[in-house]
């Protein structure tokens, strides 16, 4: 059995010291992405319909205490099947050495009935 006190590197949490970034029942959350700015905490994910997405959002939320809370919670792209033929697949959040922050995502496109087609997609996030 695995150390889970240092498995691969990651630390285990204790669970009084878990701290869930949002919850909302029936809508699928996930990719989160991470990054200390001097206000605080950025956070990014993907907001879906479902595993096998036909709506997807990239979602950005802030902490100012360390990560205890979240806050201003909102979508900074939508896309879906029927709209765009295109969905969002994995952002993930960056910090540049200046101090600017990037998001990478792969877009799906994709007609109602087809498979997806990843492609790369950058975008500046505003401060």
């Amino acid at each position: 059995m695995p150390n889970t006190a240092n498995f691969h590197g990651m630390k285990h949490l204790q669970e009084s010291n878990k701290v869930d970034i949002r919850k909302e029942p029936g809508i699928y959350l996930h990719v989160a992405g991470m990054a200390k700015t001097k206000r605080g905490i950025v956070c990014t994910y993907r907001l879906a319909d479902q595993h096998m997405l036909r709506s997807s959002d990239i979602m950005v939320c802030y902490s100012y205490d360390g990560g205890r809370t979240w806050e201003g919670h909102r979508s900074i792209s939508h896309l879906d099947v029927e709209h765009d033929q295109a969905v969002w697949i994995a952002p993930e959040l960056n910090a540049l050495p200046d101090g600017r922050l990037v998001i990478i995502v792969d877009k799906g496109n994709r007609k109602p009935d087809e498979e997806h087609v990843s492609l790369v997609y950058v975008a500046k996030a505003e401060p």
